[in-house]
């Protein structure tokens, strides 16, 4: 049972810190060109993940895609929190 555990918490990490890494590059991949579009209006570029980054950011499907993004790297944070106490636990178990 410990072993299921183990396996099933290393796997569970591993695919959290997967999609939390896919989803961090989503959400990134449109940052250049909002620094360079706030550098040619002289304004000051918000946080990464703030509304005046995403409003900034202009077809709507790579808003999208940036907003998606958002919420995996989120799903990836949270499955790692939950993962990784079966890991921890697997590790005591054992």
């Amino acid at each position: 049972m410990v072993g299921i555990l183990a396996y099933a918490g290393i796997a569970g990490l591993v695919i959290s810190f997967v999609v939390g890494i896919i989803g961090f590059m989503m959400a990134v991949r449109p940052w250049p060109a909002y620094v360079a579009y706030c550098r040619k209006e002289g304004i000051r570029p918000g946080f990464l993940w703030s509304s005046r980054y995403l409003d900034a950011i202009e077809p709507e499907s790579r808003r999208r895609a940036a907003k998606r993004g958002i919420a995996l790297h989120g799903a990836g944070l949270a499955g790692a929190v939950i993962f990784f106490p079966l890991v921890l636990l697997a590790g005591i178990a054992s």
